[in-house]
């Protein structure tokens, strides 16, 4: 009876280790949940918008490549590293106009440049799966000659290219990362583009106003 009894608590204690696990896998995916296209490609560009002074909109350009994955150094990791190009379509004439000429620009003798941001996300818990799943993200980023952008006056602001590399060092046995690229939402807007911040991206100004040019792709 004794032992019937040992057995039965072992089956009970398995039971309620696995079920909370059952349940974060079973409820819909947090990144399901945003309603975000999941279209990223390597190798294709894909668009984006930006938003600048004056509330103008620009389009840009961004790819994904050279996505590598090998073990880590640190016993029991993979290390994930990629390149990630944000070309930026030259503005029109008038919409350089606008810029310049904004209350925004005039207060702040700022451009408000248009941001590209990429994301990196758990897909079942959100931001905050990472630093449960013990993922590190280190990002280098290098810019390109600045070029001018006029409107018909002739005034301008330099603007230009510019390439992020990402190393994702993750556990062997996860298959949850996704790796996202948007524009900034706002040119109001300043963000860390870093996941140790803790953002939801529900929470950013791309999310609300932009939402059909945020583009992700899964790492399995």
């Amino acid at each position: 009876m004794k032992k019937k009894l040992l057995v039965l608590s072992i089956v009970i204690m398995l039971f309620n280790l696995i079920l909370p696990t059952m349940e974060i896998q079973a409820s819909t995916p947090y990144m399901k949940k945003l309603n975000v296209k999941f279209d990223l490609e390597e190798n294709t560009w894909t668009t984006i918008r930006t938003n600048w002074a004056g509330d103008v909109w620009i389009k840009s350009r961004v790819m994904i490549k050279n996505i590598k994955m090998k073990n880590s150094k640190k016993n029991g990791y993979k290390q994930l590293t990629c390149d990630i190009l944000f070309e930026r379509v030259k503005p029109s004439k008038s919409q350089v106009k606008k810029i310049l000429h904004s209350k925004y620009f005039k207060k702040y003798e700022d451009i408000g440049t248009g941001e590209c941001h990429w994301w990196i996300y758990d897909y079942y818990t959100g931001d905050d799966g990472l630093k449960e799943n013990n993922v590190k993200i280190e990002q280098k980023w290098t810019y390109g000659k600045a070029y001018k952008n006029k409107d018909s006056d002739g005034c301008w602001f330099k603007s230009c290219d510019y390439k992020c590399k990402l190393v994702i060092t993750y556990p062997i046995n996860y298959k949850n990362l996704c790796i996202g690229i948007s524009g900034n939402g706002s040119y109001k807007y300043v963000s860390q583009n870093n996941y140790e911040d803790d953002y939801d991206l529900k929470k950013h100004p791309v999310y609300k106003r932009d939402r059909k040019y945020i583009h992700f792709m899964r790492i399995k």
